[in-house]
């Protein structure tokens, strides 16, 4: 069995998606979310140029440190300002997040979006791929997968909010 030598890698990795993400304040019961993975994406992109929060539930499980794993995971973000780049159906984070928070290959097709979040904090890196649908001009609901620290896998639902 190979040794984790990455320990401090992971630990600044939790650290860090817990100082931009959160870990307190939600209640799983304060989503009902109504999102249903499909190919019906139809309809025009919206516009998704604002600044928008993100809240969700879920849990992390098979953590190298079973006292990472949690049926009860709870994130929610800072305000993230996003720009929409109509004519590429594409959209990037704006200024202001704090170092070691990027957020990457945000598309939107249709009423559907998906993007890619990575925090890094030393060594430490915590990966996740967002999927949602427009539930209506200033909502988005879908669902989250990822992985880290300490080689945790991590699911749950979201509820993405213009401010």
């Amino acid at each position: 069995m190979k040794k984790n030598n990455y320990t401090p890698f992971y630990v600044a990795g939790a650290f860090v998606l817990w100082a931009i993400l959160g870990c307190g304040g939600i209640s799983p019961d304060d989503f009902d979310f109504d999102y249903t993975p499909s190919n019906t994406c139809g309809g025009d992109a919206p516009d998704v140029t604002g600044v928008w929060v993100i809240e969700g539930s879920g849990k992390r499980t098979d953590c190298s440190r079973e006292s990472f794993d949690s049926d009860d995971l709870r994130v929610s973000s800072l305000s993230i300002p996003i720009s929409y780049d109509a004519d590429t159906e594409t959209f990037e984070v704006g200024d202001g997040l704090p170092a070691g928070f990027e957020l990457t290959n945000g598309s939107v097709n249709g009423s559907c979006i998906s993007f890619n979040t990575e925090e890094t904090a030393g060594d430490s890196d915590q990966s996740m791929l967002w999927e949602g649908k427009f539930s209506n001009d200033n909502t988005i609901e879908g669902e989250f997968t990822g992985n880290g620290p300490f080689r945790c896998q991590t699911s749950g639902e979201f509820r993405m909010t213009r401010q």
